[in-house]
C-alpha cells in the first residue's frame, strides 16, 4: 500500500475489527516472511468466488493498521527540471509505452513507490494510450534496477467514476517522501489484432499447459489467479479442445506474468459454459 515499514511492525487485527466485506472472502492461511512486495507473493490458500461467499458468514476477516513514520521527510520544492504535472517513462522501450514511471512534482522528476490499476490507467491515457484501459504494473525493477527508489510523494488516488485524463486531476498525498525496493514501472497496452474472447496458453513446456491469456478489446491479457479453481480451468480446457478430464490448476504466476495486463478476476465458472466469456467474472483494472 506504499506505507513505510522500516524499524517497526504494523498492527494486525483479527475478529473483523473493521467489519466484513459485502461480497466474498478471497484468501485464507496467508503466511508471509516480511520480505514480499505483495500479499500475492505470500503462501496462501485461495477460495473460489462461490466458496468465499459461503465462508463469509462463518469466518472473521483480517484488518491492519499500517505504520505511519513519526519522522517525516518533507518533499523538496522549487525545482526547475520539468513542468508540474508532466509524466514520462524512462528505459530502453519508453517510446513504446513501457518503462519506469516519472511524475513532475513541484519542478522535480520523481518515481512512484505506490500505484494502483485505476491510477495507472489514467497515466496511460495521459501518455496518449486513449483507446484501451489496460495497463500492467511492475514492482520488480525490470525496466531499470538502478532507478531511484525514493518518491517525493506517497500516492495518487483517482476517486469516483470520472474518466480522468491526467494524474494532476486526482488527489495527491504528499506530506512525506516514500521509499520502496524498486521504482514502479508500467506497460500501456496497444492493439494485438486478436479475436475477441480467444483463449490461449503461453510459456508452458507442452501444448496442454501454460499461462491463460484471453483476448479482450484487441488486447491479450491474463486472468487473476485469486480464487481461480478447477471449475474455471475445466471451462478453459474445454474451450481449447483439450479434453474434459479434471485439470491441474497453477496460480501465483507459475508460468510467469507474461508482461501482459490482467483482464479478468473473480472467475465464477460453473462448468457447463463452453467459453470463458460465458462465465461470471469481473473486469480488472478498468473504469
Amino acid at each position: 500500500l506504499g506505507y513505510e515499514v522500516e524499524g517497526r511492525v504494523s498492527t494486525a487485527y483479527g475478529g473483523s475489527q473493521y467489519g466484513k466485506p459485502a461480497k466474498t472472502v478471497h484468501l485464507t492461511n496467508v503466511q508471509c516472511t516480511g520480505d514480499e512486495e505483495s500479499i500475492h507473493e505470500c503462501t496462501q490458500t485461495s477460495y473460489s468466488l462461490e466458496e468465499g461467499k459461503n465462508k463469509l458468514d462463518m469466518v472473521e476477516v483480517a484488518g491492519v493498521k499500517c505504520y505511519v513514520p513519526t519522522t517525516c521527510v518533507p518533499p523538496p520544492t522549487g525545482g526547475t527540471s520539468c513542468v508540474n504535472g508532466e509524466i514520462k517513462l524512462t528505459g530502453d522501450n519508453a517510446n513504446n509505452g513501457e518503462g519506469v514511471l516519472q511524475y513532475c512534482y513541484k519542478g522535480n522528476w520523481s518515481p512512484f513507490c505506490s500505484l494502483d490499476s485505476r491510477e495507472a490507467t489514467v497515466v496511460c491515457r495521459q501518455l496518449g494510450f486513449v483507446e484501451y484501459d489496460s495497463v500492467s504494473i511492475f514492482t520488480d525493477g525490470r525496466f531499470d534496477l538502478t532507478a531511484s527508489n525514493t518518491s517525493l510523494f506517497e500516492n495518487f488516488t483517482c476517486a469516483g467514476e470520472q474518466a480522468y485524463v491526467s494524474l494532476s486531476d486526482c488527489n495527491l498525498a504528499d506530506s512525506c517522501q516514500s521509499t520502496c525496493k524498486n521504482a514502479i514501472g508500467i506497460r500501456c497496452s496497444a492493439t494485438a489484432n486478436c479475436e475477441e474472447g480467444a483463449v490461449r496458453l503461453k510459456d508452458g513446456d507442452i501444448e496442454q499447459e501454460g499461462r491463460i491469456e484471453v483476448c479482450v478489446n484487441n488486447i491479450w491479457g491474463s486472468i487473476c489467479g485469486d480464487g481461480f479453481d478447477f471449475t474455471d480451468a475445466y471451462v478453459v480446457c474445454k474451450e481449447l479442445g483439450l479434453g474434459v478430464s479434471e485439470p491441474t490448476v497453477y496460480t501465483n504466476s507459475y508460468f510467469g506474468d507474461g508482461n501482459v495486463p490482467i483482464v479478468y478476476s473473480n472467475m465464477g465458472c460453473r462448468g457447463y459454459e463452453n467459453t470463458v466469456l460465458e462465465c461470471t467474472k469481473q473486469e480488472f483494472g478498468t473504469f
